[in-house]
């Protein structure tokens, strides 16, 4: 300590605890291990130890003025910035010693051992099942992610080594990844979570850690209000572990569980069905809140032709039991039929990008909003209505001419053709359309409360158009349609006010929708 004194300094001591302290007068206060500052007569100096132990003085004239200040009891500890307490860190590493490349050695073998297990992992089922599953036409699970999301959207895995490669200890029994792929990325500019099965293994079933990977994305998902795609093509739970698939609180029906709560909670969930999905693969689409299923591909059923055949003698074929066009046309649990995978991705993000401003917010568009006039001129508006109101029209001429490029992303097309409904843009504001467009039975009650229901959570304008609609006959009391017209009419609120449906909410799109 011989150059202390050349600093002014008498008697020295040294304080090992970490931070500042309000020292006595002629002592130097370690902030760290190599560095201080010292209180003398002269005032406040802040030093360097070096490696000979020799105190170097260091300038740092702004910090030191605020500790002048913290000493003579100016000022408390919390005038401190973070900035002041910031500082450059020395280099204490050796980069040429042989303690540091052993390190080295040994951690570049297990990144490689990582990147070469994730690798592996990647791959998804045997090259059997790969090109199994390609020979159908169909795209490999983590291709589907990849064209779901924005281009260039970084994909944030979730639980990649989920399942390892052989948890379970058999050959037979290897489940890579849990069989399916989570994460967040950008889908039309919205984050989102993904979760894929992956049918190249195992079908796509579930394996107890499967249930877990799958849990643990949609608590990720509930915490940060992410909506939800599920790419689905899954047989249900793996019949030789599905007692342990139930045993605790992360068990397999929570899955369902959590989607409703979500729903409720205004987080959207959105399926995407690309193949076989039956038994408890059935319920992700039964449960979510919009369903794309892809013709003479996938199909939903709890219990397939076999057991249907072994249970009641019948013989029934896939798209017959649960096809497309049957839950399209007749059970109404699927919303888009799409002709290939690609096109089943497309209608995906088409319906996030539907989705609009998260957290309840309307984006309403200012006077200097941009968006694109219809293609047919909305003054043919007024040759389209007929003089005689008992003639029926397509309401989709009148949509056509007052939606921004005449673009309309119809919402459960093939159910119910009486009642329209679907989402498009007025003036640079998103919203959501119902539109009577012929006889409304009971069961269109429940679509038009479907779209309400799709639509509620983003805030979005529903706007109603409507023509003639009686229906006489016994058909008119006999089918709950008084009561269900009931539940169709207060679909835009649902009760609670939150989904407004005046004109005047349309903004810029006023004038235009005055016209229709």
């Amino acid at each position: 300590m011989a150059n202390g004194s050349a600093l002014g300094i008498q008697n020295t001591t040294w304080n090992g605890k970490q931070g500042f302290q309000r020292p006595p007068k002629q002592q130097l206060i370690v902030d760290g291990q190599n560095s201080g500052v010292v209180q003398s007569e002269r005032g406040l100096t802040f030093v360097r130890i070096d490696n000979s132990g020799h105190m170097v003085p260091q300038d740092q004239p702004k910090v030191a003025y605020k500790l002048q200040q913290y000493l003579l009891g100016q000022i408390s500890l919390k005038d401190f910035t973070v900035q002041d307490q910031l500082s450059v860190l020395p280099n204490n590493v050796d980069t040429s010693s042989d303690a540091f490349k052993d390190n080295r050695t040994a951690m570049t073998a297990l990144v490689e051992e990582y990147d070469s297990l994730h690798a592996r992992i990647a791959l998804g089922g045997p090259e059997k099942a790969r090109q199994r599953h390609l020979s159908r036409g169909k795209m490999l699970a983590r291709d589907r992610v990849g064209a779901l999301l924005d281009a260039g959207s970084p994909f944030l895995e979730l639980s990649t080594l989920a399942g390892g490669w052989d948890m379970y200890g058999k050959q037979e029994d290897e489940v890579p990844g849990g069989g399916m792929i989570t994460g967040i990325g950008t889908v039309s500019g919205t984050q989102t979570l993904v979760v894929a099965n992956d049918p190249t293994v195992k079908g796509g079933s579930y394996y107890p850690i499967s249930v877990k990977k799958h849990l643990r994305a949609q608590q990720i998902a509930r915490e940060n209000r992410l909506p939800c795609v599920y790419l689905v093509e899954s047989g249900g739970a793996a019949l030789p572990h599905q007692a342990e698939v139930f045993p605790d609180a992360h068990h397999f029906g929570r899955i369902f569980a959590e989607m409703a709560q979500m729903s409720a909670l205004g987080i959207p969930q959105i399926s995407v069905v690309h193949g076989i999905s039956v038994a408890g693969g059935a319920y992700v689409p039964a449960m979510a809140d919009e369903n794309i299923i892809v013709r003479q591909q996938g199909t939903i059923f709890l219990a397939g032709p076999p057991l249907v055949k072994a249970a009641l003698g019948e013989d029934v074929d896939d798209e017959t039991l649960g096809g497309g066009e049957m839950h399209c046309t007749q059970s109404g649990v699927t919303d888009h039929l799409a002709i290939d995978d690609a096109h089943a991705i497309a209608l995906a993000r088409e319906a996030v990008a539907n989705l609009g401003r998260a957290g309840g917010q309307v984006a309403v568009p200012g006077a200097q909003a941009v968006y694109d006039a219809p293609l047919y001129d909305p003054a043919e508006l007024h040759g389209i209505v007929p003089t005689n109101l008992r003639q029926p029209f397509d309401m989709r001429d009148v949509i056509a001419r007052i939606v921004d490029g005449s673009r309309f992303h119809e919402f459960k097309k093939l159910f119910g053709p009486t009642m329209v409904t679907g989402f498009a843009s007025i003036g640079g504001q998103q919203v959501g359309i119902i539109a009577n467009n012929g006889i409304l039975f009971s069961a269109l009650c429940t679509k038009g409360n479907q779209l309400r229901t799709a639509v509620q959570p983003t805030a979005n304008p529903a706007g109603v158009l409507s023509q003639r609609d009686r229906l006489h006959g016994r058909h008119q009391g006999g089918d709950g349609r008084n009561r269900q017209g009931r539940r169709k009419d207060g679909s835009c609120c649902g009760g609670t006010g939150t989904c407004p449906r005046s004109r005047s909410s349309l903004g810029a799109a006023t004038e235009r929708v005055t016209m229709a």
